[in-house]
């Protein structure tokens, strides 16, 4: 009887170098699709009222995610399946482009001679391009949405043809488990959260500052409140984020003790999300068009994004273990009355060249949905 010999499997080859770096060159250009769309996606639901909650949500998700993990790596989830509706978006275009061509030179025909059988032939051609197109870039989107599956019609159709006679179908089941997995509820309702805790901390002092030329002292009041109860905003706003609870947006104890382990951080954070919503006001001094507002939702988004991070950074560096040194303590405290206040300034001007007056006082991007127009 024969020893039976057993040979291990020989060992894998390590990636090359030029291997590695094209897949690292594969990985950042998703990454950047990826963050394209993201930033495209979030401004037309920020410009839309009441569902710009879900945009705040997203924010406050990522930044409860730096908050929890303390590391800016893996913040923003959902990058690689928003880099494929980015590629898709990118392929549907190509798609259609002779087909918008077309329609160019039927609506020329038809400015012409609407009769003629010039234009006539032009109205087939353009609908035969239409559909084709949308046959076209249909079957490329259930077959996954890559892009390069958008440059290769006849694999498409042999694709569906093998799917349909395999009785596996076109994929049609994974539109609603695709639709849920984007988990809007969760991010409508923890921006909601977001929005609600942060409201009740600057409603009245910004009602109060809002009758300033009737009432100086009133106003000053709450000037000065409004520049108190801003310092720990980032950070409650962190805390709500990191553990989704809304009273976790109210705890000014646990902020503190944060604050205090961690002030530079804080005030880096704090300095962060006012010095960057400040400009964004003289974007108040008239109505803006609504055309255009998914595109200025877009200029919020990448600046408010960061100072969320930021904030998210902070709260997960004043969860070590004792405190800061005291003359640090007291130098990022003293500090910061300096951009609060300056914050308030700010606000309280934007009463004179607000088209909606005291009313758009109420409309603090930095704290409340990352739009200054609701």
């Amino acid at each position: 009887m024969t020893d039976l010999v057993v040979t291990s499997p020989p060992p894998e080859l390590a990636p090359s170098f030029t291997a590695r770096q094209v897949r690292r060159a594969l990985d950042l250009a998703t990454a950047i699709v990826g963050f394209a769309t993201l930033i495209a996606l979030l401004a037309v639901v920020a410009a839309i009222p009441v569902l710009q909650l879900v945009s705040l949500g997203y924010l406050l998700e990522a930044e409860g995610r730096v908050a929890r993990s303390g590391k800016f790596l893996g913040a923003l989830p959902g990058l690689r399946p928003l880099a494929r509706v980015g590629s898709a978006v990118i392929g549907t275009f190509f798609t259609f482009l002779p087909w918008l061509v077309a329609r160019d030179v039927l609506h020329d025909a038809w400015l012409i001679d609407p009769a003629s059988r010039a234009t006539r032939n032009a109205g087939i051609i353009s609908l035969a391009l239409g559909l084709a197109g949308l046959a076209h870039a249909s079957l490329a989107i259930l077959r996954g949405g890559r892009l390069r599956f958008f440059f290769r019609p006849i694999a498409n159709v042999r694709w569906a043809l093998a799917r349909e006679r395999s009785g596996e179908g076109l994929g049609l089941d994974r539109i609603g488990p695709a639709i849920r997995s984007l988990a809007l509820p969760h991010y409508f309702t923890l921006g909601l959260k977001g929005f609600l805790a942060a409201l009740l901390w600057i409603a009245i002092p910004t009602a109060l500052l809002a009758v300033g030329p009737k009432a100086p002292p009133i106003a000053l009041l709450g000037g000065v409140l409004l520049s108190i109860f801003v310092i720990p905003l980032p950070l409650l706003q962190a805390n709500l984020a990191a553990t989704g609870r809304f009273t976790a947006g109210l705890d000014v104890k646990e902020a503190w003790c944060r604050c205090r382990r961690a002030p530079l951080a804080a005030l880096i954070a704090l300095v962060a999300a006012l010095a960057l919503a400040i400009p964004l006001y003289l974007l108040k001094i008239e109505l803006i068009p609504r055309d255009a507002r998914s595109f200025l939702a877009a200029i919020f988004l990448l600046t408010i994004l960061p100072t969320k991070l930021l904030a998210g950074k902070a709260w997960a560096r004043g969860g070590r273990e004792g405190k800061a040194f005291l003359p640090l303590r007291a130098f990022a405290a003293l500090v910061a009355l300096a951009p609060a206040g300056f914050y308030v300034l700010i606000v309280f001007l934007t009463r004179f060249i607000e088209w909606r007056g005291a009313l758009g006082l109420f409309e603090q991007h930095a704290f409340l949905v990352p739009v200054a127009f609701y």
